[in-house]
């Protein structure tokens, strides 16, 4: 039977709230979930990355696109319907792969950072809560950020950016001022080409840590924080083939975060269950599509438990795999997206209390939305925003986030993308490629009414704070890497 339930998860970080999540489970038959065929969106030219937020302060979910090869966000307003607006363009810096939101400046708005691969720079644009932002101000990274991710790893309550940049095998850690402005990067070793970052507390001792996806290296790079900016040294533990995107959930129900990564080469998805000491076991994989870029993590089937959907750029489908509570997931269902699909979010978009898709495909230059069927009887449920929930530490920031969400964006360290009319076959340098980008999900519902979220009640279908997906990874390898 349709069941609806409500529950709220907390990771501490230094005494204050990492994330609090209020999970709006959905309402559907569990065990079970279906889609109906999608409707697509025009994005700008090479949509790689994606979020989600209420931008224009209605209490209805709003989308994020960056696009690579245009070099802009394309902002779609949400009707509340499930339905989207025809975009609007904003500047960002050259080849844009990955993007997050957060209110940077402490007004109460939701503002945007992309990670641009082009420039080897981060460019934020402030909003003015009507849909609007104003022009981008940009800040140094490493060579070829793919990923960027917002917390705090200062504690000091002021958003802190993390960017992994594939070329320099590093991750970067710029501090927020709390303006909207960063100061210079510092930064610390990761494996070979790091695709993806995403930020959780994983020893429990309440202070932001970092993980990062190694496409050459077959792993994931734990680096624990310190709680005033800084990270120990890195601790690898293995994945499969050409990990492109790690995220974070709880998938045995223990409270203690675990990972999920899609292996771009080795066309699964690695589950590594936490310890809760810093430590994860051995990977588990199981099998997606072709070419599986980014995921999602959320209650899609309404049994309050974590499943994963994961976009799959090689037969531009996303896969469905839920998940039974104990760290295992059934073999995944199967539903068609446009072509190349490099980035999945999660969210309700029609208010009905069901978890849908959105997903951003970089071949069709297209947003696809999958709704969840109508069910009779079904409650009505208020929009739902995504926030970034793994970025943020502390309580005063995590009111910053709550209201907007990062989304992953394919990333490459160093090979041209593949071309528009032969994805697989026919890279070109102009172009990103889908084998070095990591993705958001589109998480975080806030239930309360601080800053940018319009008073309304947000619901974003992801279970634990942990969740927050390894955000913005760039492509400029994707090509070369989808041939392997």
């Amino acid at each position: 039977m349709p069941r609806r339930s409500i529950a709220r998860m907390a990771f501490a970080v230094g005494g204050a709230t990492l994330a609090v999540l209020s999970v709006l489970y959905s309402v559907g038959t569990a065990g079970a979930v279906t889609f109906l065929p999608k409707t697509d969106y025009a994005a700008g030219t090479g949509p790689l990355s994606m979020a989600t937020g209420d931008f224009n302060g209605d209490g209805k979910t709003d989308l994020a696109v960056a696009n690579f090869s245009a070099n802009t966000v394309s902002i779609l307003l949400g009707t509340g319907t499930g339905t989207f607006g025809a975009k609007t363009d904003f500047a960002t810096g050259t080849n844009p792969s990955s993007i997050a939101i957060a209110d940077l400046n402490g007004d109460g708005k939701l503002d945007i950072v992309t990670g641009n691969q082009g420039t080897n720079t981060l460019s934020v644009l402030l909003g003015t809560g009507t849909g609007s932002f104003g022009a981008k101000t940009d800040f140094a990274t490493g060579v070829n950020p793919l990923s960027v991710r917002i917390g705090d790893f200062n504690g000091d309550g002021k958003p802190d950016l993390a960017v992994a940049n594939a070329v320099d095998n590093t991750v970067s850690v710029l501090l927020g001022t709390g303006t909207g402005s960063f100061g210079a990067r510092t930064n610390f070793a990761t494996g070979n080409s790091p695709q993806s970052v995403a930020i959780g507390d994983f020893n429990g001792d309440g202070k932001p840590d970092l993980v990062v996806a190694n496409f050459s290296a077959n792993t994931v790079s734990i680096l624990l924080g310190t709680g005033t900016g800084t990270f120990g040294a890195k601790t690898d533990f293995a994945t499969g083939t050409g990990p492109q995107f790690v995220a974070i959930g709880d998938f045995n129900g223990d409270a203690t975060p675990d990972l999920a990564v899609t292996n771009l080469n080795g066309n699964t998805v690695s589950v590594l269950l936490g310890t809760g000491t810093g430590s994860f076991g051995a990977k588990t994989d199981f099998a997606t599509g072709n070419k599986p870029s980014t995921l999602a993590i959320g209650d899609l089937d309404g049994d309050t438990k974590a499943d994963l959907a994961v976009v799959n750029y090689g037969d531009s489908t996303v896969s469905v795999l839920l998940g039974t509570g104990t760290g295992s997931f059934s073999a995944k269902t199967d539903f068609s997206t446009g072509s190349g699909p490099w980035q999945v979010g999660i969210g309700d978009f029609n208010g009905d209390g069901k978890p849908d898709l959105a997903v951003a495909n970089f071949v069709a230059n297209t947003v696809s939305v999958l709704l969840q069927p109508l069910a009779s009887g079904t409650p009505t449920a208020t929009a739902t925003t995504s926030t970034q929930i793994t970025a943020t530490p502390t309580s005063t920031l995590s009111t910053a986030l709550k209201t907007s969400t990062p989304t992953a964006t394919p990333t490459s360290t160093s090979t041209p993308v593949p071309s528009a009319t032969s994805p697989a076959t026919s890279p070109t340098a102009a172009q990103p490629s889908p084998t070095g980008r990591g993705a958001g999900v589109i998480v975080g519902p806030n239930t309360g009414s601080g800053p940018g979220d319009g008073g309304a009640a947000r619901s974003a279908f992801v279970i634990g704070a942990m969740m927050l997906a390894a955000a913005g990874m760039f492509v400029a390898g994707i090509g070369r890497r989808l041939l392997r």
